[in-house]
């Protein structure tokens, strides 16, 4: 798969004061579960440059709740520094591959502290009532299925490798639709995604006000 490596095996205890916790470890101020600690080579895709990179930090990040996870971050200490972990729209009972905010390099140093960041939820979900979204490799199309015109429709979407069954990043994409009439349907371009493994995982809609069709 182009643009995809598969992460090392390598994983690291975490130490809370002088006690060895084993991952995974829960958080305590947002419920989420630190898995696993990896070094990852291949595309990193958290700031959109697509750069290949070597050895870099990774965490798996798994959503137990039965919300969706809007923007949540992560903080690792260790004796060589402080690693960021920072994951968007990651939906109830999944799991995302994250990499290090800042490409810091993986390191073998005892984790000290690991410790929840801001956490933001949202009631978002993947499917709509109103709309029929349909994603490929080259676009998403949006179809109306209402007599309502809707000023804005936006489809947020993640890598998703389903082999592995997580998410690839901790990034989120979007497409936004604008002044979807009744029963109409607009496409936009999705980018930065490799072939095959995009995955809609939420959709919002804002109705016009006033704006009823027969």
């Amino acid at each position: 798969m182009p643009g995809f490596a598969k992460p090392t095996e390598k994983t690291e205890d975490i130490f809370w004061g002088q006690r060895n916790l084993e991952l995974p470890f829960k958080l305590e101020e947002n419920g989420l579960i630190a898995e696993r600690r990896f070094s990852y080579s291949g595309t990193y895709w958290e700031d959109g440059s697509d750069e290949d990179v070597t050895g870099v930090a990774a965490l798996m990040i798994f959503n137990p709740t039965d919300r969706m996870v809007e923007f949540a971050g992560i903080a690792l200490e260790h004796a060589g520094g402080t690693e960021f972990f920072f994951v968007y729209c990651l939906p109830p009972n999944s799991r995302c591959l994250v990499l290090e905010k800042h490409r810091a390099d993986y390191s073998v140093e005892p984790i000290q502290k690991c410790r929840g960041l801001i956490t933001r939820w949202g009631d978002m979900t993947p499917e709509s009532m109103e709309m029929a979204v349909a994603l490929t490799d080259w676009g998403v199309t949006v179809k109306n299925r209402t007599y309502h015109t809707y000023d804005h429709v936006a489809v947020y979407y993640k890598m998703y490798v389903q082999q592995g069954d997580f998410y690839l990043g901790g990034v989120c994409y979007s497409a936004h639709m604008y002044s979807l009439e009744p029963k109409g349907s607009q496409w936009r371009p999705v980018y930065h995604v490799p072939e095959g493994i995009t995955k809609v995982v939420a959709v919002q809609t804002v109705k016009a006000e006033n704006a009823y069709s027969q």
